[in-house]
Formats: C-alpha cells, sequence, structure tokens
C-alpha cells in the first residue's frame, strides 16, 4: 500500500492493514535455500575504529560477528530440513511474527486505555479500535478478512 491517506480514519485502518500485509505466510519451500540469509561480509575494523571509537567499535564488531555467525549457522540449519520440517518451521516464523504484532499492539491498547496516549494523523486524534476489541482486534480481525466498519457507524 503507498496510497497517503487523506483522513485519520484512512490512516489507521492503512497502519493496520499494512501489518497484516507485513505478516503474511512464509513459503515453506524458501526455507530450504541455502541463501535464507544474507551473510554479511568480514567486518572492517579500522573502518568502524575511525567513525565510533574504541569502545563503541568494539561492542559494534561483536555484534555485528555474533549476527553474522547466527546467518551461517541458521542457513545450515535450514538447508538440513525435509519439505515437512520447512512448513512447520514455516508456520512457527509465521506465528511468531503475527505474535510479536498482537503484542505490540496490546501494549499501545493498554497505553491508550490506561495512561490517555493517543494516535494523530495531521495533528487530529485518529479513531481507533474499530473491532471494539483494541488495536490488537482490529489486526486480529483484519487477518481473519473481517470487514472493517461502514464510515458513518464510526463517530
Amino acid at each position: 500500500m503507498n496510497d497517503l491517506p487523506e483522513t485519520p480514519l484512512a490512516a489507521y485502518k492503512q497502519i493496520i492493514d499494512e501489518l497484516v500485509e507485513a505478516s503474511t505466510s512464509i513459503d515453506p519451500s524458501r526455507l530450504s535455500e541455502t541463501s535464507w540469509f544474507k551473510i554479511p561480509p568480514e567486518i572492517d575494523s579500522n573502518g568502524l575504529l575511525a567513525v565510533f571509537g574504541a569502545e563503541q567499535s568494539e561492542i559494534l564488531e561483536n555484534q555485528y560477528a555474533e549476527d553474522r555467525k547466527h546467518k551461517i549457522d541458521a542457513n545450515a540449519l535450514l538447508a538440513s530440513f525435509s519439505p515437512k520440517q520447512c512448513a512447520v518451521m514455516a508456520r512457527l516464523l509465521t506465528d511468531a511474527r503475527r505474535s510479536g504484532i498482537h503484542d505490540v499492539l496490546a501494549r499501545l491498547t493498554w497505553w491508550m486505555e490506561v495512561r490517555s496516549v493517543g494516535l494523530t494523523f495531521e495533528g487530529t486524534a485518529m479513531p481507533v479500535d474499530l473491532s471494539g476489541q483494541g488495536l490488537h482486534g482490529d489486526y486480529i480481525g483484519r487477518l481473519s478478512n473481517w470487514a472493517w466498519p461502514s464510515e458513518q457507524t464510526i463517530q
């Protein structure tokens, strides 16, 4: 979705729908590819040192090396999977992504209800919680092809 919303309601709907789109299922056949995770090149320690200084460079270098090793190990594991194992892993990864999005929206709903936090679009409050079940309810509903309520029923 690249259309720019024109109203606070349209902006809210677009946010939720983009989250739904971002949580589509992972294709199990992609998991057996040997390049699921792109392996970054070795890090240039001198370049980091010149930009960040010694302490920050060491932290970044360690994080980078750990991330690189994780991707190499993950690729090796995924390459060893049978088609059935790929299907199971794809479902687990999709569920984890959806669960993470749900949990963030649930926490935002709590903040909105308990701590008076709000979402605005161009300075105007967005209508949210159109399902009556929180932002996470709107997300789960849209995942299940729930139709947005008509604009006449939204205050």
